[in-house]
């Protein structure tokens, strides 16, 4: 259940990133662009979540120092979005275009440091307590 609220606010976080970003580089964001970013930031990050964080980091607890893992699960996180990178720099210009690009570039860094540092404060709890 903690997995899951960590993910909704990571989510909540990379999409008010977005729309902040969106605001103040570009314009004042539509229903559709916040409709819109919104459902392809919630669908892709419960992938993101659910394909790559979990497993890695359930790897990483188990065969290496635990201690270490914790104190830079944020960072780990942001490395662990090569694949959105990749695919956001196949992307631009075919099916979106730079901005948009940037803009799911700054919600996925919001999102993996807010779910790392989130992952990392639960399991820091559960081995002190």
């Amino acid at each position: 259940m903690k997995i899951i609220l960590t993910g909704m606010m990571a989510w909540a976080t990379g999409l008010v990133t977005v729309l902040a970003a969106s605001y103040f580089l570009f314009e004042i964001p539509s229903m559709i662009d916040v409709s819109s970013f919104a459902v392809i930031l919630f669908v892709s990050g419960s992938l993101l979540v659910a394909l790559v964080y979990l497993p890695i980091f359930h790897w990483l607890r188990r065969n290496r120092d635990e201690e270490k893992i914790l104190k830079f699960a944020p960072l780990i996180a942001v490395g662990m979005n090569a694949p959105v990178y990749i695919i956001l720099y196949w992307i631009t210009g075919n099916t979106c275009s730079l901005g948009e690009a940037l803009l799911f570039l700054f919600g996925f860094v919001a999102f993996a440091l807010v779910f790392g540092a989130s992952y990392s404060k639960i399991y820091h709890n559960k081995f002190v307590s």
